[in-house]
């Protein structure tokens, strides 16, 4: 995906293998719902103990003085809240969300870290305090709402990666 430093300043390129594509869905879907739905769902095969990361591109319409929210779900397990993307502007929005989920699918460890925002809402970290299941991730999904249904909310462009370990 691109290089890192390492002693003595000089780019490297990652090794072969340390980041694999799982799987993705880059069909675009949108709600207006005002309750949280299944947005995207690529299909994977991600084992125990391996950590991955997520990527997906995110809109909202104009319409209405309001928020929406995206969430994450691993199999049928929702393991963040769903997190305020968009402004309460009533202008069109666009934004992107990054994951991490970890290795270890313990709650005393957490289950990674969210970062999402828009055009009109500042970045944000997030903690995913729900460990991810212990079990096998079949599916990653995207959850979306909006706080009116007179705008819509849009997810695009969904990635998840697996990351190597040592």
């Amino acid at each position: 995906i691109g290089y890192s430093l390492v002693d003595g300043g000089s780019p490297v390129a990652p090794a072969a293998g340390a980041i694999t594509l799982a799987g993705s869905d880059t069909t675009e879907a949108t709600t207006t719902s005002t309750t949280l739905v299944d947005l995207l769902d690529a299909t994977v095969s991600i084992a125990v103990g391996i950590p991955f990361l997520v990527v997906c591109s995110l809109r909202k319409t104009s319409g209405a003085a309001a928020g929406a929210d995206i969430g994450l779900k691993l199999n049928s397990t929702s393991i963040t809240t769903p997190r305020r993307v968009f402004s309460i502007d009533n202008q069109a929005e666009f934004g992107h969300m990054w994951a991490v989920v970890t290795a270890i699918p313990a709650s005393t460890y957490g289950g990674g870290y969210m970062i999402s925002g828009s055009s009109g809402e500042a970045p944000a970290l997030k903690n995913i305090t729900t460990a991810r299941p212990n079990t096998e991730i079949t599916n990653v999904i995207i959850e979306g709402l909006t706080d009116s249904a007179s705008q819509t909310v849009a997810a695009d462009s969904l990635h998840v990666y697996t990351l190597a370990i040592a």
